[in-house]
């Protein structure tokens, strides 16, 4: 079982470089058929990432709803927010080929869960989540939280009585879970004591900038890079923030957009970036370079939301 102990806070303050439109990663070419993007469009789906080949992994019952699908390590499960079979909000998990689905954690919402790909220090690939606190949506209070893919263990990681957390990421290595805090990027470092229990080692600022509202962040599979959505009049547009520079520099990378882009994910070698853009006959899901260019819709407008990237299997530290 997880255990919480007493946050060891050290908060250090950063600053930025601000670049658009450059920066290394290349822009790749169009994208290819494996591995897979899942997506939601009635239910969880998944298909090739040029667009081919969609296949149903998760169906809906009536009142029943599936979100924001995400891979499992090995690529042969994902963990996902729904509320199916009667069973209520929560985080689920299912295998790729839609057995095996079971509830692993209630929820008071939806929940954003992400999967690490990488053992943590008690050697299990957590499944990372934010949630409501005890009073529920009405009380203004999201935390974020980790639980064993078997639903033991539930640990709050943030416990911040008076914060708004709303999107987690794991590092490519797995150390540490990066979170969203008002309009901060935080991680915190998880430990494991004598026992085996968890326990949060501490708890750092990585990213502070009072003009970008960061929401939607998701890590790079090879790099310490992290894409994520800034809003502006309701208009999102894709960054990158490349955590692998002193001081970090955010880069823009939709820059020529006009559409307003949500859930942005990295391809497994981090060479290319899958996204929604919301809109009419120019909108749907699309790919770009990390760095602006080659872009590419591989599925129409209103045909699916929340794209997510197979990861690999393993990740070099």
């Amino acid at each position: 079982m997880l255990k919480q102990l007493v946050l060891a806070t050290a908060l250090v303050g950063v600053s930025l470089t601000l670049t658009a439109g450059q920066g290394k990663g290349g822009g790749g070419s169009t994208p290819p058929p494996k591995p897979e993007i899942l997506f939601v469009d009635s239910g969880i789906k998944v298909m090739n990432a040029d667009g081919t080949n969609v296949r149903s992994v998760v169906s809906l019952g009536r009142g029943e709803y599936a979100e924001f699908p995400n891979w499992g390590p090995t690529g042969n499960a994902l963990a996902f927010g729904g509320n199916l079979g009667g069973q209520g909000e929560g985080v689920y998990t299912v295998n790729l080929d839609g057995s095996n689905r079971r509830k692993v954690v209630s929820t008071t919402g939806f929940a954003f869960p992400k999967w690490s790909s990488r053992p943590g220090p008690n050697g299990i690939e957590l499944i990372a989540y934010t949630d409501y606190g005890p009073a529920g949506i009405t009380g203004a209070k999201r935390d974020v939280f980790v639980v064993n893919p078997d639903g033991t263990g539930k640990l709050n990681v943030t416990n911040s009585p008076d914060s708004f957390e709303s999107y987690c990421a794991w590092s490519r290595d797995g150390s540490r879970l990066y979170f969203t805090r008002d309009m901060d990027l935080l991680a915190v470092q998880l430990g494991r004591d004598a026992s085996g229990d968890l326990y949060v080692v501490s708890e750092d600022v990585v990213w502070s900038e009072s003009t970008q509202f960061l929401i939607q962040i998701e890590a790079a599979n090879t790099e310490d890079k992290l894409v994520f959505l800034s809003t502006s009049n309701g208009v999102g547009r894709l960054h990158i923030l490349d955590l692998e520079v002193s001081p970090p520099a955010i880069r823009l990378v939709t820059a020529a957009s006009t559409g307003d882009e949500r859930f942005p994910c990295f391809s497994p070698d981090d060479s290319r970036i899958v996204f929604l853009r919301n809109g009419s006959a120019g909108g749907g899901i699309f790919t770009v370079g990390q760095d602006g260019t080659n872009e590419v819709r591989i599925r129409a407008s209103g045909k699916g939301f929340a794209p997510h990237w197979k990861r690999p299997a393993q990740v070099v530290p």
